[in-house]
Parts: structure tokens; sequence; C-alpha cells
């Protein structure tokens, strides 16, 4: 493979992609990490879920284009970003705000179960107010799966580093007079 692009965090890499000048980009997970938590706390929602999501719907490809034209980290469509004024969604920074603020308008339309939220994502809120439920599509009852296992991964491993981040903290000294 040929490394297009290096960097800490995703800036600029919009106007990278709708360029269009590469084919193919690897992206190290970690690139997103600030992105996703600046987003989770702005908007209130669960960080480990927006990564899990992201890992499913693009396998964190910001130049990903799905079949029914779904754009970018978060698999935004068009008409959805336009909803959250998003001028382009190959940006990872405004397709993830867009995503985020979606998903956030979900938990509150379906009481934060997420596993509606989920599938409301994939298939539309129509489909799941419909259905009353999950509906029966494959493609969503899978992603709604794939979902969820990931995000008791990402949990998980943000666990994990909190754990080890308490315990490299030394014990504060007492003074003694």
């Amino acid at each position: 493979y040929k490394l297009v692009r290096h960097s800490r965090t995703s800036r600029g890499a919009g106007a990278l992609v709708s360029s269009r000048k590469i084919q193919l980009a690897v992206t190290d997970p970690d690139t997103y990490d600030r992105l996703i938590h600046r987003m989770a706390n702005r908007y209130q929602v669960e960080p480990a879920l927006i990564k899990a999501m992201m890992h499913v719907e693009s396998a964190f490809n910001p130049h990903a284009v799905s079949d029914k034209g779904a754009q970018g980290l978060m698999q935004v469509m068009p008409e959805t970003g336009q909803r959250y004024g998003v001028v382009d969604l190959f940006d990872p920074q405004e397709n993830v705000r867009a995503g985020v603020m979606y998903l956030k308008d979900l938990q509150k339309l379906f009481k934060n179960n997420t596993r509606l939220v989920l599938a409301a994502y994939n298939a539309g809120e129509n489909a799941v107010l419909r259905h009353k439920g999950i509906p029966p599509y494959d493609e969503t009852q899978d992603y709604v799966r794939k979902v969820m296992k990931m995000h008791r991964e990402y949990v998980a491993v943000e666990k994990r580093v909190i754990t080890l981040a308490s315990a490299a903290v030394p014990e504060p000294r007492k003074l003694v007079p």
C-alpha cells in the first residue's frame, strides 16, 4: 500500500478526498479518537458508541460511499447531511458532527433504546416506527448486532485505559509538619 497522508488529526482530509486524487486510504482508527471525544462531549453521546458505529459503517474510511449513497466515516446520507448543515460529507469533522447530531436526535426519539436507535440510523426512523421495533431486514439486524458487539469491545478498551491511567498516578504524599 501507499501512505497517502499521515496526521494526528483529520483536518483537511475532506478536501483531499473530494479531489478524487486517491483511490484508497489506510486509516488508523485512533486518528479519529479526539474528534469522536469532542463530538461525544458536545452532544452528550457515548464515545464508544460513536466509534463502534464508525467502525461498522465505514471501517474508518473517510471517503467510503455505500451503494445507497451514504458517505464518509459515519455513512451519512446527503439528505441527512443537509438537515444538519453539512457542506462536505467527506470532511471528517462535518461528517461526524452530522452523524452524532442525528444519533442524538434518534436517542431522544427512541428514549435512549440503543438497539432501536441503531436500527433507525441504519434503516431510517420511519421503518422502526412502522415496525414498532427493529425492522425485519437482514441488513439492519446484522448492523445492530455488529455495532453492539463493537460497542462492548470499545467500552472494555476504555475501561482498561482508565484503569491503567489511574494505576500510573502515584499516591499523594502526606505532608509532615
